[in-house]
């Protein structure tokens, strides 16, 4: 198998499966107890959370584990509303954010919430201008999506960031699920009051995910119970799962993009050149070096897929965490493509382990199936 599909999941890497399994099978103490057991796996959660820290440059108090990225963006999203509704009941976002944001904003709405969906432009990118437009005097939250799991286009979260804290002191988040590991993230620099970091994207367990929280900010937990994490995610941790995602973290080596992004590179110039049919969605220069999002006209995805899979070839069409019904992507609808291209179109999204004899092969079947769709087409 070619596995192409990494903007969904990655594959374990071998020294976080041997940190896990370590853990797994000495360390079963429950953190929150006062014996030696529960002090040593209170210990370890602290070091792993001092190492993510230390990584996206912010304190390791402001590091507030999570079971994934979707329950981080879920509690970036309704704690912040919910703590601060004496304030206002306004949210900025936009339409080509992931679902796990998208969703808790729809039911925030059905609860009476205004919300304001920010325009994109034809390669997903915010405006500034737009942004400061659409903030009102009861603006509570602003949620904009760092590196787009979809198409890949990276917004420029500080410049965002920083022109609406002088405007507002709503606060800001960004999921950057999908840019950790591939963009460098500094928190302080960023100079946002929250982002969303997501372990099973970094070749770290699945189901382990963190929310770097500013220190102070208002926000109302939504999972209680036992008090962990800042009494802001109740529930006995998962000491494998978040020493797994520390080493994960750990291991990322940002010297690796330049590889990435040229072995992407040359699957787009190759699909180029054999179809100048074809169109590159995204910004094809702020974009994460590891996506390649491309609509083939007149081709149904999802036969393409199956294809591929049939070849050996692992790609997606949709969202990266979507249930796997292949239904048009409200991340392309926003963009401007119709629904009968956003059908046609396919995502292959790379990783450190992809190598030039891979991507070759992938052209070389790939350029043969869709010779033989297009002959076939009436």
């Amino acid at each position: 198998m070619i596995y192409l599909d990494y903007a969904a999941a990655t594959p374990l890497r071998k020294e976080v499966i041997r940190v896990m399994k370590k853990v797994l099978e000495k360390q079963f103490g429950n953190p929150s107890s006062a014996h030696s057991q529960g002090r040593a796996a209170k210990a370890l959660i602290e070091a792993a959370r001092s190492r993510i820290a230390q990584h996206v440059n912010c304190k390791p108090t402001e590091v507030v584990f999570t079971g994934g990225g979707t329950e981080a963006n879920n509690m970036a999203i309704l704690g912040f509303a919910e703590a601060n509704i004496d304030k206002g009941n306004h949210i900025i976002t936009t339409p080509v954010e992931h679902e796990s944001v998208l969703e808790p904003i729809k039911k925030l709405q059905k609860a009476g919430f205004s919300i304001t969906f920010l325009p994109v432009d034809s390669k997903g990118a915010v405006s500034e201008k737009d942004l400061l437009k659409a903030i009102k005097k009861d603006t509570v939250l602003i949620s904009i999506i760092h590196g787009n799991n979809e198409i890949g286009t990276v917004q420029d979260i500080k410049k965002l960031a920083e022109s609406a804290k002088k405007h507002t002191n709503a606060a800001f988040h960004t999921d950057s699920c999908q840019t950790l590991g591939y963009n460098k993230l500094d928190f302080l620099d960023l100079n946002v009051d929250a982002i969303t970091i997501n372990s099973g994207k970094i070749s770290g367990p699945k189901g382990v995910g963190a929310l770097i929280l500013k220190e102070k900010s208002a926000i109302t937990p939504f999972i209680t119970g036992g008090g962990q994490e800042r009494r802001l995610r109740s529930g006995t941790e998962n000491l494998a799962g978040i020493l797994g995602f520390a080493e994960a973290v750990s291991l990322i080596d940002y010297k690796k993009t330049n590889q990435i992004e040229s072995l992407r590179g040359r699957l787009q110039k190759n699909i180029i050149k054999a179809f100048p049919q074809a169109g590159i969605n995204g910004d094809q220069k702020n974009r994460l070096p590891n996506n390649l999002n491309v609509t083939f006209p007149g081709i149904d995805a999802e036969s393409l897929l199956i294809r591929l899979d049939m070849e050996g070839i692992a790609a997606s069409a949709g969202s990266a965490c979507g249930s796997g019904s292949i239904e048009p992507s409200h991340v392309l609808l926003a963009i401007g493509l119709s629904q009968k291209d956003a059908k046609s179109t396919i995502r292959f999204s790379l990783g450190d382990q992809t190598t030039k004899e891979e991507i070759d092969t992938v052209f070389k079947t790939l350029n043969k199936i869709l010779k033989k769709m297009y002959n076939l087409r009436p």
